[in-house]
């Protein structure tokens, strides 16, 4: 089998964790998309299509993060008559 469909995704959690499944010992597994990302001798063993999807979900949680620190600040209107 090649060493690059050894991890096969099930499923994602509502908190954005994947879980997924080593294909020989069927043994399942959970991680963030960005940490599955991060680890080059995980993320290898998913097929280029299931890389690609994590590192999609691991872009799009990045920027769901920066949106949550940008709060706006309180303006400081006046009524002007």
């Amino acid at each position: 089998m090649d060493s690059a469909n050894l991890y096969k995704i099930v499923s994602q959690d509502r908190l954005g964790q994947i879980t997924y499944c080593d294909v020989i010992n069927k043994t399942t597994y959970t991680a963030s998309p960005v940490r599955i990302i991060t680890d080059h001798q995980l993320i290898v063993k998913f097929s280029s299509l299931q890389s690609f999807y994590i590192g999609l979900l691991a872009g799009l949680s990045n920027v769901k993060k920066r949106k949550r620190k940008i709060s706006p600040e309180k303006s400081h209107l006046k009524l002007v008559e």
